[in-house]
């Protein structure tokens, strides 16, 4: 017959390893869903079907601002799509200088650069587009990206956001 000390002490190393059990099951659990996460964003990512959302847009000079659904760059093979509101200094005089960064492209250089630790960097300089010189989209291995658009037209601007496969704005 076991008597009471040892009955506790068993109790406790029973609860002590079914705490160890589930802790390493919903570790191993998560390290699953980020592991396919990476893979379908690497997928997303070489394939050049996907689409960066705008959620944040921190112009050079002035307050930042949140953004609307409906913001953003959709990246294709054959083509690039910019829906991106301007704010900040112009260096020329346009009819409307908010527009300036909405535009199709089917004329671009494409330069994909994988981090050492993860994430990418892909460098997309439109051919067709005035003003606009260069895109640089850092996106990390979680999917969140930040895009800066550099232009001979007007000043940087930053966006904050998420890759995503594409879809509707």
């Amino acid at each position: 017959m076991l008597n009471m000390k040892t009955w506790m002490n068993f109790a406790t190393k029973l609860a002590l390893l079914l705490f160890v059990g589930t802790l390493l099951f919903n570790t191993t659990q998560a390290q699953t869903k980020k592991q396919k996460r990476l893979q379908a964003l690497t997928s997303l990512i070489q394939s050049k079907n996907f689409q960066f959302e705008a959620t944040y847009m921190r112009p050079m000079t002035g307050t930042g601002r949140t953004l609307e659904q409906g913001y953003g760059l959709r990246i294709a093979a054959d083509s690039v799509t910019s829906q991106l509101p301007f704010v900040g200094n112009a260096m020329t005089v346009a009819r409307d200088d908010s527009r300036e960064l909405e535009f199709t492209t089917r004329k671009f250089d494409y330069a994909l650069l994988t981090g050492d630790t993860g994430g990418w960097q892909i460098t997309i300089t439109p051919k067709d587009h005035n003003g606009t010189v260069e895109m640089v989209l850092t996106i990390d291995d979680e999917g969140d990206a930040t895009l800066v658009v550099k232009s001979s037209t007007h000043d940087p601007m930053t966006y904050s956001g998420s890759v995503e496969a594409r879809g509707r704005w």
